[in-house]
């Protein structure tokens, strides 16, 4: 499970509006290892899927760029996928570790 902070913004030129917003997400990976014997690097990709939930609040200030768009009060849940790999060393008590989160913006809370 992730918690990302985040309020959305919309600006244009020296105007700005904010809403206080979140997001959680949730996932299963599921590992696949490149090679079942013994070697000094032990690299493995990862595939997972879950869900990520947005969630924007009513505003801190005013609405100055309400003529052009509106941040609504919404929250809305989009499919979440994540392709990633690791790299362990042999012996190693930590490994190298990436991963890209493709998930659909949300578009009620604009």
């Amino acid at each position: 499970m992730t918690y990302e902070g985040g309020d959305a913004e919309l600006i244009s030129g020296r105007q700005r509006t904010t809403r206080n917003g979140y997001s959680e997400g949730a996932h299963v990976d599921l590992l696949v290892y490149a090679s079942q014997r013994a070697s000094h690097l032990k690299p493995s990709l990862s595939l997972g899927a879950g869900f990520k939930y947005y969630k924007a609040a009513h505003p801190t200030a005013g609405l100055p760029l309400a003529n052009f768009a509106a941040l609504n009060v919404a929250s809305q849940a989009e499919p979440l996928i994540i392709l990633g790999g690791r790299i362990k060393a042999f012996r190693a008590t930590g490994c190298y570790v990436w991963a890209s989160v493709i998930t659909p913006l949300p578009i009620l809370a604009i």
